[in-house]
């Protein structure tokens, strides 16, 4: 691919096929992690990851990339690239960027330009290095710029400047490779710049009224800091605060944790931006904390603060306790006032309030926030509660209310049932200890009976006859029956149940093989229920761990095909049976060529891969009267029952080639497997096990030595060693 747009907008699944990349462009980031550069060629940008020895690179050089397409984790990229710089040819022009189109992440590695206020600036880490992160309001919305280290500037002269930014557009993204937002990285001093200074210093500014802030007729540029002066009435350290002056209060965002008494006069500077019942002062400084004043607050019925016209205002107001309890950020309070409901959050500190009763009449002094709905129509409210000195109890509820009364009359009858059932149990508890006592030496003895079978190894219907046995002699009209299924197939001692008896018990072998249930009309008593479990279940992984194995010594432990001793035992009984039905059969012996290669350049991990592979692929060509096993190296023998002749064998042969030879991808590297096949049949080259696999042996290595210039399958060349005269 030669275009730098045609590999950043293709399809993540089409980018994961590494497709080979040759493109020109011009360099305009550098840095990331891993190390790599940004490059553009028109109006597309992408982002190219490069190994820790490539050569330094400067951007507004112009460089051709070798490499390979990636899927990334948002927008395709090139990886295991290789620079080489063929001249200088400055940035593109960059291009003048809005705020939704970087969020979308459409302008994804992009050279773009903002314009915008600066709002906050903050020091921060960029890649490998420390940084300065700044804030930018663009009008709607703000945008993110990281100025990369090395570029030395004063970032305190940047606040509430206009400026112009520069730089490469970087997305963030969810796992799901979808567009959070974006912010712009600026690599070079040059493409940050002041277009208009900061009107003034935060402290010299005049100070603008609360209540004219956002006011209709004012002619003030709200897009550059304000200050503001007010009495502060409640803090949450390092997220927000609130001023009042007189009767008129603003909520007031910033970051900073210093603890401030409550009645200080201050002067706070900030960027006004609207909220949802009024302004909202963000990224906001304190200026000035004066001399504390007194605050009255405002005495209001919960029917006044409906309407929202006293808003983040101190208020008083009187109401009865509904419920106290603790809540994440606190202490949580639900109240009523003449048939108004509404809540009061208290901070941690005031966690007593929780032992309020129920019905209380209380005075309660605190911030009154108003609560809107979507069209921002006043809905309701709730009071921020600044410490517990602000809530009074002017009157305690009755002790006995109706929660108290409830979980009362529940703790009664709970002692009831409780003694109850204590008298209950103890009896029932002496019958069936006398009960137990004068069972327990017949059941062992059986016990011990069951588990000198299935030391034995006897045969599971044996044992499952003694388990029968040891259940009916201690539930004479119990009709016990067990069942035990070996891989899908079913035996019952007994008769089979029908849907009216249930299984009391069911067991089932730690690898599957076999399980087993017992029915009965009801169940047995614990102990007897515990002990036929026990022992049907050592049984089961007794006679479990026996055919694992026999089944381990008759399998090959890599690719899972018959071993050398499993087609021995094929081999002879199939022409047992040849002889029996006077038929032929034939045995293919399969090497694959050039293995060694393979291991001695790619490793033997490798190469076990490639034999796994090739098991597969000789197991899917076998059919039901045929089987292949592994007899060691890479050599594999094939049986085939009951042929027609020779021509039948050199076809399932050339299904074995044909198969084999199909691209195989081993550690990043495509081969194409090949295979030579030596054929011998019974009884034409012999009646013998050893004598056919000796002349299958003979002629595989005689068509491997003949087709050591013909690496393809020709069916011919098979032909001339399948027989010899």
């Amino acid at each position: 691919m030669t275009s730098i747009g045609a590999v950043h907008h293709m399809a993540p699944e089409q980018a994961a096929k590494g497709l080979p990349v040759v493109a020109e462009a011009v360099v305009t980031g550098v840095g990331g992690w891993p190390y790599g550069i940004n490059v553009q060629d028109g109006d597309d940008g992408i982002y190219v990851g490069l190994p820790g020895n490539s050569p330094l690179i400067s951007v507004g050089q112009r460089v051709v990339v070798r490499g390979k397409t990636n899927p990334g984790r948002f927008a395709p990229m090139i990886v295991g690239s290789s620079i080489e710089v063929t001249g200088w040819s400055g940035m593109p022009k960059p291009y003048p960027a809005n705020a939704r189109e970087l969020a979308s992440g459409e302008l994804d590695n992009r050279f773009v330009e903002i314009r915008g206020v600066v709002r906050a600036t903050t020091p921060g880490t960029l890649g490998d290095g420390a940084g300065v992160f700044m804030v930018i309001d663009i009008n709607p919305g703000t945008v993110h710029v990281a100025v990369a280290k090395g570029i030395s500037l004063d970032a305190t002269q940047f606040v509430d400047a206009t400026v112009r930014a520069a730089g490469i557009v970087g997305v963030e993204y969810n796992q799901r490779r979808q567009a959070l937002g974006a912010n712009v990285v600026v690599n070079r001093l040059e493409d940050i710049t002041i277009l208009r200074p900061p009107s003034a210093s935060p402290a010299s500014g005049p100070i603008t009224p609360i209540g004219d802030i956002f006011r209709w007729g004012l002619r003030q540029d709200w897009s550059h800091r304000i200050k503001v002066s007010g009495i502060l009435t409640v803090q949450r350290p390092g997220e927000f605060l609130i001023l009042q002056d007189r009767d008129q209060a603003l909520r007031i965002e910033t970051p900073d944790k210093a603890k401030i008494p409550v009645g200080t006069r201050l002067d706070v500077s900030g960027f006004a931006v609207p909220a949802e019942f009024g302004p909202v002062l963000s990224d906001a400084v304190v200026l000035r904390n004066g001399m504390p004043e007194p605050l009255e607050p405002l005495v209001r019925r919960a029917s006044q603060l409906s309407y929202g016209d006293d808003n983040l205002l101190l208020v008083r107001l009187r109401a009865r306790l509904i419920e106290a309890h603790e809540s994440e950020n606190g202490v949580a309070m639900s109240l009523e006032d003449g048939g108004i409901r509404f809540t009061a959050e208290a901070p941690g500190t005031a966690r007593s309030l929780t032992e309020i009763g129920s019905g209380a009449r209380l005075e309660l002094t605190g911030i009154y926030e108003v609560q809107v709905d979507r069209m921002r129509t006043p809905v309701g409210f709730r009071l921020l509660i600044r410490a517990p000195e602000d809530v009074t109890v002017l009157n305690a509820g009755p002790w006995l209310n109706s929660a108290r009364f409830l979980w009362s009359a529940l703790a009664l009858g709970g002692i009831a049932a409780l003694c109850t059932l204590w008298a209950l149990t103890l009896r029932a508890r002496v019958r069936r200890q006398t009960a137990l006592l004068s069972q327990t030496a017949a059941l062992q003895e059986e016990r011990s009976g069951v588990l000198e079978l299935i030391g034995r190894n006897a045969p599971l219907e044996d044992i499952a006859a003694a388990l029968s046995h040891m259940i009916e002699s201690r539930y004479p009209m119990a009709h016990a029956t067990v069942g035990i299924c070996c891989r899908g197939e079913w035996k019952w001692l007994g008769s089979e149940p029908d849907s009216s008896r249930c299984a009391i018990i069911e067991v089932t072998s730690g690898s599957a093989a076999l399980h087993a249930e017992v029915f009965m009309d009801s169940a047995p008593a614990d102990d007897l229920l515990q002990t036929c479990r026990e022992c049907l279940s050592l049984a089961l992984e007794h006679h479990d761990l026996h055919d694992q194995l026999l089944a381990q010594s008759l399998s090959d432990p890599l690719t899972h095909l018959p071993n050398r001793r499993s087609l021995d035992l094929h081999l002879e009984a199939a022409l047992s049976g040849a002889r029996r039905n006077r038929n032929s059969c034939a045995v293919l012996v399969i090497d694959l060529d050039q293995f060694k290669p393979i291991n001695d350049t790619l490793g033997h991990a490798a190469g076990d891969l490639v034999l796994e592979e090739l098991a597969r692929r000789f197991r899917s060509v076998m059919r039901g009267h045929e089987m292949v096993a592994r007899v060691g190296g890479d050599e594999f023998v094939a049986v085939l029952e009951n042929v027609t002749g020779l021509a039948e064998a050199q076809e399932v042969a050339a299904r074995l080639t044909a198969r084999a030879s199909l691209p195989l991808d081993v550690a990043g590297i495509s081969i194409r497997p090949l295979v030579s096949v030596g054929i011998a049949l019974y009884p034409v080259d012999g009646e013998s096990a050893q004598r056919l696999r000796n002349t299958a042996d003979t002629r595989m290595y005689e068509m491997k030595m003949s087709r050591e210039n013909r690496p393809e399958f020709d069916l011919s060349l098979m032909n001339q060693f399948a027989r010899r005269d």
